[in-house]
């Protein structure tokens, strides 16, 4: 819905001073003296919310059935989100007129109109953001994405494709499969006999008077009546022994999908904080100032797939681990140097083998970042009007100084933007890059230096 405003409302006008006739047979003329005008008033109209949605269109088909067919599907994904509030910004103005409408005869040695005059004219402008953009200096206090979102990307992409290569948690979990099931079956074959042992001893007689009573297992238990103790004893039985084996079978059957692949999925998140800051005092003029709130949710992920087959023989295989990334470790104090550069996860993106049967990649960047425009004005008006003295004008001695001053100084809220965006991009081990980490040190790495340096320290004293 639209609005429309007035961008000029006049606080003040003073009236016109009129013409003056004085002296002798009112001779002498002053004035009339118009009061200063206030700037020209526009109707004009904006709108206080808008809302603007773009999402990319996906290329596939019903998520449903790409899941049915067990193939990993991740594709580039945008949607971009802007929810827009418009307010209207104000600052005040001044102009004034002095005059000093005064005249000295000197052969009657009288003054004439001895009466100062002030004309005063105040007047706020009003605008939205579009009325004032064009005329008035932007300036952005911080960055809407700041350049930590970078850095976040490249090691979100860094950690997770190293954990991808170098975890074969999965594989061993996978490899110790069949002595699962079988401990699950013995368990199995003892809980099904005994189970079948109490069934047995319980009659249909029992089990309907059991039922009719309204008591439950621990209480017929507790009961006297011998065939109700029995049927307590077989609910407990199938409630504590026959129930978690179900949910056993169920889980396993969940893990394996049914083309033969276990999968298993990898994610790493950073987050990044807009950078705080506030909004500046300035000594003179009109500015517009952008600040910007929030936060940048990064996060990499990966899916795979690995077949049941032959996982067994995998993890006990000679690749189970990289020289590479080997040889890289045994270097002293390689680590710390990791803290600083992601060298071993450069190495191990780079030279690992994928055992794999089918994996996907993607990196996501979710921007959850609030635009809040402010109008800012200081303004400072002095006028100055000097009446100079002589010895021809007696009616004051030196000089006269009339003076007007006004002061303003206002912020106001001029534009709030709502930014809830979504990217999402795909990527391989191969675009891994070697990066600087500007913020390498949390308390644990502290700590871990302060060890490094006390041992250091210690050798050199020896």
């Amino acid at each position: 819905m639209t609005s429309t405003y007035q961008t000029v409302q006049v606080t003040r006008k003073d009236a016109d001073w009129p013409k003056h006739m004085w002296g002798v047979n009112n001779t002498v003329q002053y004035g009339p003296y118009t009061t200063p005008l206030p700037a020209v008033s526009q109707d004009r109209s904006y709108e206080p919310r808008s809302e603007y949605v773009w999402r990319m269109k996906p290329p596939h088909g019903k998520w449903g059935v790409i899941k049915k067919s067990g193939v990993i599907v991740m594709n580039p994904h945008r949607v971009i989100g802007e929810k827009t509030q418009n307010y209207v910004g104000s600052r005040r103005r001044c102009l004034a007129r002095l005059e000093c409408p005064t005249s000295y005869n000197s052969s009657l040695g009288i003054c004439y109109g001895t009466e100062d005059v002030k004309l005063i004219t105040e007047w706020t402008e009003y605008g939205d953001f579009d009325y004032w953009k064009s005329s008035i200096s932007q300036i952005d206090l911080n960055a809407r994405r700041p350049s930590g979102v970078d850095e976040a990307i490249s090691a979100v992409k860094s950690s997770v494709v190293a954990d991808f290569l170098s975890s074969y948690d999965l594989l061993t979990e996978l490899s110790e499969l069949r002595e699962n099931f079988a401990s699950i079956q013995a368990i199995h074959e003892g809980t099904y006999g005994a189970f079948k042992k109490v069934i047995n001893d319980s009659s249909e007689r029992d089990f309907k008077r059991a039922k009719q009573s309204g008591k439950n297992a621990r209480q017929l238990m507790r009961s006297a009546d011998k065939g109700l103790r029995k049927v307590g004893a077989a609910w407990m039985t199938y409630r504590y022994l026959i129930m978690p084996l179900v949910y056993s079978y169920r889980d396993i059957s969940d893990i394996i999908d049914g083309d033969g692949l276990l999968f298993k999925s990898f994610h790493k998140t950073i987050r990044v904080d807009v950078d705080e800051v506030g909004i500046p005092s300035i000594s003179d003029g009109t500015l517009i100032f952008h600040k910007h709130t929030g936060s940048w949710k990064v996060s990499a992920t990966i899916k795979a797939g690995y077949t049941k087959s032959g996982l067994q023989s995998l993890t006990s295989s000679s690749f189970s681990t990289n020289p590479f990334k080997t040889a890289w470790e045994l270097i002293p104090l390689s680590f710390v140097a990791d803290w600083f550069v992601n060298i071993g996860d450069y190495i191990t993106a780079h030279t690992s083998v994928d055992f794999s049967a089918q994996a996907k990649m993607c990196v996501s960047v979710k921007e959850e970042v609030v635009r809040t425009t402010y109008l800012v004005d200081k303004y400072t008006y002095v006028n100055t009007r000097v009446f100079p003295g002589s010895s021809y004008n007696k009616c004051w001695s030196g000089n006269r100084t009339l003076t007007h001053s006004f002061g303003s100084s206002t912020t106001d809220t001029l534009q709030v933007i709502n930014y809830d965006t979504y990217d999402r991009v795909v990527f391989t081990p191969g675009d891994v890059e070697v990066y600087l980490n500007s913020n390498p040190m949390n308390w644990k790495r502290y700590l871990d230096s302060s060890v490094i340096a006390y041992n250091l320290l210690r050798n050199i004293l020896k």
